[in-house]
C-alpha cells in the first residue's frame, strides 16, 4: 500500500522519524491515508491478504524541484534567483524527504512475494532535510542566501477553502 510521510504530524518533529513515530497528521489527506493503512493493517492481521505500507515523502521522476506549498518548485528557484523571498511553513522546521520514482519502484517490487516485509511499515527517501536546509541549499547552488519567509500552518489550514482541491 503506499500511503504518505504526511501521516505523521510534522510541526514539531525534529530528527529523522522512524516508521514507528507516533501517526497523528492535521492534514485531511495525512488523516485519510492513517486510516487507509489501519484497514489494510488490520485485514493482514486477520490473515485476509498481505500488506506491505510504504510511506513516501515526495516521489519525483526527472530532475524535479519541489516547492513546500503545492507551487512550481520552479518559482522558488526564480525568486531566489531575483534576490525576492520564498515562503514556507512553520519557519521551515519540518522535515521533508524525496524519493526518486525508480527508487520507490525498486522498493515495492522488493516486497512483492517477499514474507519478511509483511505487515511492516517502511519511510520511503534518500536522507531527510529541513525545509529551511533545503531552501539554503537551494539558495548555495544559485549562489544567493535565500530570503525565507514564514506562515504558520494552522493559520493556512483554517483559511484553506475545502472545495479548492476536490
Amino acid at each position: 500500500f503506499c500511503s504518505t510521510a504526511c501521516v505523521y504530524d510534522l510541526r514539531g518533529a525534529s530528527g529523522l522519524l522512524c516508521e514507528d513515530a507516533p501517526v497523528g497528521s492535521h492534514w485531511a489527506y495525512g488523516q485519510d491515508k492513517a486510516a487507509c493503512e489501519q484497514i489494510y493493517l488490520a485485514a493482514h492481521r486477520d490473515e485476509r491478504f498481505q500488506v506491505t505500507v510504504f510511506r513516501p515523502s515526495h516521489v519525483y521522476r526527472g530532475a524535479a524541484v519541489v516547492h513546500q506549498l503545492g507551487l512550481d518548485g520552479v518559482l522558488a528557484l526564480r525568486r531566489m534567483a531575483r534576490d525576492q523571498p520564498v515562503l514556507v511553513l512553520d519557519g521551515g522546521r519540518a522535515l521533508w524527504q524525496a524519493c526518486h520514482s525508480r527508487d520507490a519502484g525498486v522498493a515495492f517490487a522488493a516486497a512483492c512475494l517477499n514474507p519478511p516485509s509483511y505487515g511492516r511499515i517502511y519511510n520511503l527517501g534518500l536522507g531527510t532535510l529541513s525545509w529551511r536546509e533545503y531552501y539554503q541549499a537551494m539558495g548555495q547552488a544559485l549562489g544567493r542566501t535565500p530570503h525565507i519567509l514564514s506562515i504558520d500552518s494552522q493559520l493556512l489550514a483554517e483559511r484553506d477553502e475545502p472545495t479548492r482541491y476536490e
